[in-house]
């Protein structure tokens, strides 16, 4: 988070301010917080404690989406598998052929000795474990082989599960919608239309407006996954 001096607070943002942890500062890079208070429209009257909550809220999801688009997958699962496997087997023959390199194990560490200049070697330590590959090859197996899992890959990637949802469903929308739950806000267009709650939400996360159907839609799968 970035520390912004008092003084250049909101009045909306200073009034969340803490007795003991002082100012809330948000990740203005990320977000443009002038937009928070449409969002919090949706929540009613709230005390300053839980709206400071609901706005650090707020500032996570923008940071999740904001890690998930920044670093998406190179390709789908299905190319990302050839290759993956592609890397499991080289992997795996580097790791016998390495089993088997014992004999040159001392002569792999002169080596790396005849290296240095002469004038250098007395100032360094040589240890065969700067060069040793065994102990790497052991652990990145079975990180190649959790990889292959599709589960792992999309969250390796911040992603929802199989690329089912969009981004900005999974880490907008559905989080908003429990979070207004958890504030007992059962009827989601109590105080403003849900659709210009999510409008309000994508402009603090500086992305494009969102489509009123696939928001529809997002919030009648969640509804019936609650009940």
């Amino acid at each position: 988070m970035v520390d912004v001096p008092s003084e250049q607070l909101p009045d909306w943002l200073a009034a969340l301010r803490h007795p003991s942890l002082g100012d809330l500062h948000l990740t203005p890079k990320i977000i443009a917080p002038e937009h928070i208070p449409d969002v919090l429209k949706a929540f009613g009257e709230q005390s300053p404690s839980a709206r400071r909550r609901i706005v650090l809220a707020l500032d996570e999801m923008a940071i999740e989406l904001w890690v998930a688009r920044k670093h998406m997958p190179p390709k789908k699962f299905a190319a990302a598998d050839d290759d993956l496997r592609s890397l499991e087997s080289a992997v795996r023959k580097l790791r016998g052929r390495w089993s088997k390199m014992n004999p040159y194990y001392q002569a792999l560490l002169n080596a790396m000795f005849l290296m240095v200049p002469p004038k250098e070697r007395r100032n360094r330590i040589f240890e065969f474990s700067d060069i040793n590959l065994g102990p790497v090859l052991e652990k990145l197996l079975p990180v190649i082989e959790a990889l292959r899992r599709p589960d792992i890959y999309f969250r390796a990637f911040s992603q929802p599960p199989r690329g089912r949802k969009g981004l900005e469903r999974a880490h907008l929308w559905e989080p908003l919608f429990g979070l207004m739950q958890e504030f007992r806000i059962e009827k989601f267009s109590k105080h403003q239309p849900l659709i210009d709650t999510i409008r309000a939400l994508h402009r603090v996360c500086k992305i494009k407006a969102p489509d009123p159907v696939a928001v529809r839609v997002a919030h009648s799968a969640w509804r019936k996954r609650q009940s």
